[in-house]
């Protein structure tokens, strides 16, 4: 943003004094847009002192635009803000001539203010901006994705900037609408325009107390030297790979500033995939779902009825959930396939995609008929090798008392029992064994 004239200072000053006609109004505005206190700037109780020490102050410490956007997103309507604020953005607007434009002129003009007033308009803010290295977008799809499937909304350039627009005042649009910021290292170091956000994020970090969290990317092991001022920050790393559960709660944790609510996935997709557990809530029968290679989080344990066997191929379905599909794997003896049946059946009990993260209050609430159906059909055609309720009679065996209180002991025991644990560390989805020679109780893997 080019430097004000003093005819455009005084210009803001009037629409700022127009849009906010009392002090208190001005203190909210910067209370809760910027994250600034009017009382450190101006005492102050005149109204046209106290919006000349702001503009001065704004325009020394060199957040006047994120001044101008503020007010335009808290009074949108006012007619002199809308004015000056295209001015002070698109000075260049100014040369077109007054009398006989031509057609260019105007459309040109036209698109700059329509421009403008698109940032204005822009109501939702962005969790996270994801800097890296253009060579390390693949990878950073993959958190993007992830992230998105947390109810959060990262901004990511291939996403958010049209063909034709400047990459540059696009970034620098787009750092005045972000809640943080995630700086993504990877082997390959700093990009280009990685280098350029960085120094506009750390800027408007200590300015406006914005978060910064330094992400360390597979192949990374420490914060580089270049970037030794990034130690002073407590950093997320994927050392265990781009769908390591543990960085990605620690990530969302960093970009909301609170502890996510703990969800479960009920049965990894892909060999990555894992299950994010949390501890028991209900005091009932317990069924048993299992993070089989993070072993350093609690472990999810739902409480549900009492599971009894039928003797017949009982489909019942509270959802009107069709098993057939389940019961003709698992009698076929196709252990991955029904293992996979499982984790999609259960999401469509509960109402969600393939893909999909089931939240605690879904699992909570189960039915208690399909849960019946599912572990009747496991438990019959394994001839009582695998099921829930094979696992939970196990948990109880190792120490496990169904009390709604995680017991890690208990559970580390039924882990080496099931063959979720070997040598004291949990293996992963591709070291399953998917037939009859697993021990006792080591799937379903839900």
């Amino acid at each position: 943003m080019p430097t004000p004239t003093p005819q455009q200072r005084k210009k803001l000053r009037d629409a700022l004094i127009s849009a906010f006609p009392e002090r208190p109004l001005l203190e909210q505005l910067l209370d809760f847009e910027l994250d600034k206190k009017l009382n450190q700037i101006t005492p102050d109780s005149n109204l046209q002192t106290v919006v000349y020490k702001l503009i001065e102050r704004a325009q020394a410490e060199e957040w006047l635009l994120d001044l101008v956007h503020a007010a335009r997103r808290e009074n949108p309507g006012n007619s002199q803000l809308k004015a000056i604020a295209l001015e002070l953005l698109s000075p260049e607007t100014s040369s077109i001539p007054k009398s006989s434009p031509s057609v260019s002129a105007t459309v040109t003009q036209s698109k700059q203010e329509q421009s403008i007033e698109d940032s204005f308009n822009i109501t939702t803010e962005f969790d996270v901006f994801l800097a890296h290295n253009n060579q390390d977008k693949p990878q950073v799809r993959k958190i993007a994705q992830e992230l998105k499937r947390r109810s959060l909304k990262p901004w990511l350039d291939e996403e958010q900037i049209p063909p034709g627009r400047p990459f540059q005042d696009e970034i620098q649009k787009a750092i005045l609408l972000v809640k943080s910021a995630a700086i993504l290292i990877s082997p390959q170091g700093l990009g280009t325009w990685q280098g350029m956000e960085l120094r506009s994020l750390i800027s408007r970090f200590v300015e406006n107390n914005i978060p910064v969290i330094p992400v360390l990317l597979p192949g990374v092991d420490k914060i580089p030297d270049n970037l030794s001022f990034l130690k002073e920050f407590k950093w997320v790393t994927f050392a265990q790979g781009i769908d390591d559960e543990n960085a990605l709660y620690l990530l969302e944790w960093g970009i909301t500033g609170q502890k996510p609510e703990t969800t479960v996935k009920v049965i990894p997709q892909t060999s990555d995939d894992l299950i994010t557990p949390k501890s028991p809530t209900k005091t009932q029968e317990i069924l048993l779902l299992s993070d089989i290679k993070s072993p350093t989080k609690t472990q999810e344990i739902l409480f549900l009825g009492d599971i009894k066997l039928d003797n017949g191929d009982d489909l019942s379905s509270d959802r009107s959930i069709d098993y057939t599909e389940l019961r003709n794997f698992l009698k076929a003896g196709q252990w991955k396939e029904a293992d996979n049946e499982t984790y999609l059946v259960m999401l469509k009990v509960v109402g969600r995609e393939k893909g999909s993260w089931i939240r605690d209050y879904e699992l909570l609430n189960f039915p208690c008929t399909d849960l019946r159906t599912i572990d009747s059909l496991w438990v019959k055609y394994s001839n009582g090798r695998f099921g829930f309720s094979v696992q939970k009679k196990i948990y109880l065996e190792v120490g496990g008392v169904p009390d709604g209180i995680f017991n890690e002991e208990a559970w580390k025991k039924l882990g080496d029992r099931v063959g979720w644990r070997v040598k004291e560390s949990w293996i992963s989805y591709t070291e399953v064994t998917f037939d009859t020679i697993a021990p006792v109780g080591h799937l379903s893997q839900v």
